[in-house]
């Protein structure tokens, strides 16, 4: 019986009997490891190390998703992944949890990586676990050349939130290793920065970050726009009036035009009123109607939002209007909001960094776009139809 096998059968047998268990081939095709689903890591990890077997980081190519371990069974060596029972629910830390703020380093400024590595390591410890910490310090070892990613089950669990949050951490220490001056901004001081580099504000983002920007944050510019559609939407937007900038919109995109004829104004009343002398049926009728395709704008969840809308919710169907804001406004207008954006932008040096790593590579990857560089935008829209405004319409650079 091969290795690996022999391994399966001790954790059916002595620590996760319910798991599902693979002997799977590594990326490469040629080598094996145990795959372990439905369980959690942790039940699977600490009851190895409870019946007394050492683990360490593995550094095979199992999965393009997971990091493995390794150990030794019975005289050899051999890895295990597991994948964990709810990937969405298995985390280590919390959203916003070490943010620069967080840590302590907003109002701070660092010339030197020895001076800034001592405050984040300072920082990390009062704001999350030494566990984390040390999957988060070896980050910046890495950005250094002087090691290697730890507890690398922390850095794929929270993968997103780490990118997203500590980013902005790792992308200002890779810049003071460059030789740059990095400033970090109180919260709230410099809307739309995360922070300065020799002068120049950095929105930092994380490995799924977009090139997305608040309106919301550029309120004093937006503010002297003037009033062509396009200007009066963003500025709309800005004000937090999504139902003044719908109904803008509408006199210049067919698919809105429809909702409004049946409505008048697009207001909050309005939608109200539209919801409770409508069907749910035929809103989605409706939704298919004002569209050549009608395909766009139609919630998923048909049951939770059929139960919404008998209960005289209106998120359903300001879904569907910011979805259309995007998908056919937008799009139809591509060129107005690009030369508006664009304008708007010209003298505001702002540069957009991407922070990502790669586990298996041992690498940080660090990609900057000055603002400037970007020609079309448009104004982008996702969220959901049980809480439409979970996601504030904003402009998105494309090209």
């Amino acid at each position: 019986m091969n290795n690996e096998r022999q391994l399966i059968n001790y954790l059916k047998a002595n620590i996760c009997p319910t798991a599902r268990f693979e002997r799977s081939k590594d990326k490469d095709k040629q080598n094996y490891h145990v795959t372990v689903r439905d369980v959690d890591s942790a039940l699977v990890y600490d009851g190895l190390r409870d019946s007394g077997f050492v683990l360490s980081e593995s550094t095979r190519p199992h999965s393009s998703a997971y990091t493995g371990k390794k150990l030794t069974f019975k005289g050899n060596v051999v890895y295990i992944v597991v994948r964990d029972k709810n990937s969405n629910g298995v985390h280590y830390m919390k959203r916003k949890d070490v943010t620069p703020d967080k840590i302590g380093l907003g109002g701070k400024t660092y010339t030197d990586t020895n001076i800034f590595r001592n405050d984040v390591h300072q920082g990390l410890l009062h704001c999350t676990t030494t566990e984390n910490t040390i999957a988060l310090m070896s980050i910046l070892d890495v950005i250094d050349e002087q090691g290697v990613f730890e507890n690398t089950h922390v850095l794929v669990a929270d993968k997103s939130r780490i990118t997203s949050d500590f980013g902005e951490v790792a992308s200002a220490y890779s810049r003071v290793k460059k030789g740059q001056r990095v400033y970090f901004p109180k919260e709230s001081n410099y809307p739309g920065i995360d922070f300065f580099a020799d002068d120049i504000g950095v929105s930092a983002k994380g490995d799924k970050g977009s090139s997305r920007l608040s309106t919301i944050d550029f309120k004093e510019s937006i503010d002297k726009l003037g009033y062509s559609t396009e200007e009066m939407i963003l500025k709309h937007l800005c004000a937090r009036q999504i139902y003044k900038a719908i109904n803008v919109a509408a006199d210049a995109c067919a698919e809105l035009k429809y909702f409004k004829r049946k409505l008048g104004t697009i207001t909050q009343e309005n939608m109200e009123n539209y919801v409770d002398n409508n069907t749910y049926d035929t809103y989605i009728t409706d939704v298919k109607n004002a569209q050549w395709e009608g395909i766009i704008g139609i919630p998923k969840k048909e049951s939770e939002c059929r139960r919404y809308w008998n209960n005289g919710d209106i998120n359903p169907l300001l879904f569907t209007f910011c979805t259309f804001l995007h998908r056919f406004y937008s799009q139809q207008n591509i060129d107005k909001i690009s030369n508006l954006v664009v304008k708007l932008f010209k003298d505001t040096p702002i540069e957009f960094e991407y922070f990502d790593y790669n586990i298996e590579e041992n690498k940080v990857i660090v990609n900057i776009l000055p603002i400037y560089q970007y020609k079309v935008w448009e104004i982008n829209y996702w969220g959901n139809a049980a809480i439409a405004l979970n996601n504030w319409p904003a402009v998105k650079g494309l090209e």
